[in-house]
């Protein structure tokens, strides 16, 4: 989902140069008092509580144990319970500046995403009665603002603004087991993944030559950036038109939540270079431009409902339109066969791709999944019956649950574009939204790309569990084992490089398997290369011999540092 959430993180630094505009609901005065005047009361005390049993560390202990290395006596009793390796981790942890842009972080912790986000932390870092959000807000902002040397969190603690912070022991371990079971749930599912995928390869099978799918094709092609009479809203479209004498296959690219037009142009120009026409669209209400201004304090959410009606009416409305064009544009004429159409999409592309393709939107799971039936904002959430409190996509699936009532869900709940043929949702979100019967309606070729290591829309919730639901024949689920959400993004102009961890080991690998196996799914169904259909009896000498769709295929082209897997069916049943 959401490549605007961790990518925000290395975009605060630019921020402030860029801009200074105060956040949604906090006038410009009222931050500057707040960041002149020091709070009158400041936390003096943590009380870690374990039901009726308290203990109490003065802040000061801890300050003291970070400047100078000294367990003082009122830190000594809890200290014997550590490990010296891990005080040192703890002292440096504490103690670690951490540079932000003030004024980004400031505009982000007052939008809804923001909030959501401290509502979870504050679950466990309390005020002695309440969620503690609400002072914790006020202390990261006093800190980043009168701290010239960084964020630290000891002075956080010290800037509390309460007598005592409660840290709120059962929580935290009741939320340490909830990510011990989701980890271990996760890993189970993906060992299965691959355990499956092997077991389908032969046992003599031996090193097999690449595949040119992966390389350039031989088509020549041309980029036009369109002014499409469109009537709902503008946006920018790209169109690769590659030269060939007959018409070709459509493929319609949709970015996700913080990318942008250019997100995908390498899979874009790969496919024009292998003859088929493609369309990249620009959905202006969840673009980068969109998230600049939700870090700017200009827009305080990162999407509005409607947009989720909205993506796939662009798309809708891009085909519409070129369909009009073709009847009458010479340089179009005989050039796109309508009759054969493709959708793929990343994150929130990837639901966009997946309710083209024909997922039906199941509002009554949507509100099981969202406290107070609406948001992500309850205190309690995460003891319900579906908990998925670090599910981050959530924060933008349960916005969907304000069209509940929207009139173009009043017959169907639908927004489906029968011309769509095929559809590749690579690291889509959607499990709440479409629910199990949702998925179930998608009746076309699918292929669900995922990567094992995507924390923003979790593997387990949002793509394997999904995948189990799909009951169309042809399906496909590619997992990129150590693939992140953002592991196949690729970069443009104006991205902030992201550190390993977030972007995933090798995104140049990642980023070769989208387009071959993108190229081989559209190929296949599509209409464009029957040839590519799997053989009886393949040679073993070149991976031409085989299926792009067959596990095979998939380990020739596998690499050590991001291993593939390809199955069709999951041996395993998993609940919504």
């Amino acid at each position: 989902m959401l490549p605007f959430f961790l990518r925000s993180v290395a975009r605060l630094r630019v921020f402030l140069t860029r801009r200074s505009v105060f956040p949604v609901g906090l006038s410009g005065t009222l931050l500057t008092l707040l960041i002149q005047q020091a709070p009158v009361r400041a936390a003096e005390e943590i009380l870690a509580s374990f039901g009726v049993i308290q203990a109490s560390i003065p802040i000061s202990s801890l300050e003291n144990y970070v400047e100078n290395g000294t367990i003082d006596r009122e830190l000594r009793p809890y200290a014997r319970y550590f490990e010296p390796e891990q005080l040192q981790e703890l002292r440096r942890f504490l103690g670690t500046p951490l540079e932000v842009d003030r004024q980004a972080m400031t505009n982000l912790l007052y939008t809804a995403p923001g909030e959501t986000l401290l509502k979870r932390v504050g679950a466990v870092v309390r005020t002695r009665r309440n969620n503690g959000f609400l002072a914790l807000r006020a202390a990261l902002v006093l800190s980043a603002w009168q701290n010239e040397a960084g964020l630290t969190p000891i002075d956080v603690l010290k800037r509390f603004p309460t007598d005592s912070l409660v840290i709120d022991v059962g929580e935290g371990l009741s939320i340490a087991r909830d990510v011990e079971q989701l980890l271990n749930q996760s890993s189970e599912a993906i060992a299965l993944v691959k355990t499956q995928f092997q077991s389908q390869l032969p046992s003599d099978i031996t090193t097999l030559t690449p595949n040119p799918l992966m390389e350039t094709g031989p088509y020549r092609w041309a980029k036009a950036t369109s002014a499409l009479p469109l009537q709902r809203r503008a946006f920018p479209v790209d169109i690769y038109l590659p030269e060939r004498n007959e018409a070709a296959p459509i493929v319609v690219i949709s970015h996700g939540l913080g990318s942008n037009i250019d997100s995908y142009r390498y899979l874009a120009e790969h496919l024009a270079s292998h003859g088929l026409v493609v369309v990249v669209l620009e959905h202006q209400g969840s673009n980068a431009e969109h998230i600049e201004a939700l870090l700017s304090g200009i827009a305080d959410d990162v999407a509005e409902p409607e947009e989720f009606i909205n993506r796939t009416s662009d798309i809708s409305a891009v085909l519409d339109a070129l369909e009009a064009l073709a009847a009458t544009d010479p340089a179009l004429k005989n050039r796109l066969d309508f009759d054969h159409i493709g959708v793929a999409g990343q994150s929130f592309g990837g639901y966009t791709a997946l309710a083209l393709a024909g997922a039906t939107f199941d509002f009554e799971t949507l509100a099981t999944y969202c406290p107070d039936g609406s948001s992500l904002d309850d205190d309690d959430a995460g003891h319900e019956g579906r908990d998925r409190s670090f599910n981050l996509s959530l924060i933008l699936q349960c916005r969907a649950l304000e069209l509940a009532d929207d009139p173009i869900f009043a017959e169907q709940n639908s927004l489906r574009d029968e011309r769509i043929d095929a559809a590749i949702a690579i690291n889509p979100i959607g499990s709440a939204i479409f629910g199990t019967n949702g998925f179930q309606q998608i009746d076309i070729p699918t292929m669900i790309m995922t990567g094992s290591a995507d924390v923003v829309a979790p593997t387990l919730w949002e793509q394997l569990t999904p995948f189990s639901w799909l009951q169309t024949p042809d399906k496909y689920l590619l997992m990129l084992h150590r693939g992140t959400h953002f592991s196949t993004i690729g970069a443009t102009e104006d991205d902030i490089p992201l550190p390993e961890v977030i972007l995933g080991p090798t995104p140049e690998v990642a980023q070769q398997y989208v387009k071959a196996m993108s190229l081989g799914f559209f190929q296949t169904y599509l209409g464009q290369d029957t040839s590519l259909q799997a053989t009886t009896e393949p040679s073993r000498t070149s991976a031409l011999s085989f299926s792009p769709l067959s596990p095979v295929y998939v380990h020739a082209i596998s690499q050590d540092s991001m291993p593939l897997s390809l199955i069709r069916e999951l041996d395993a049943e998993f609940s919504d």
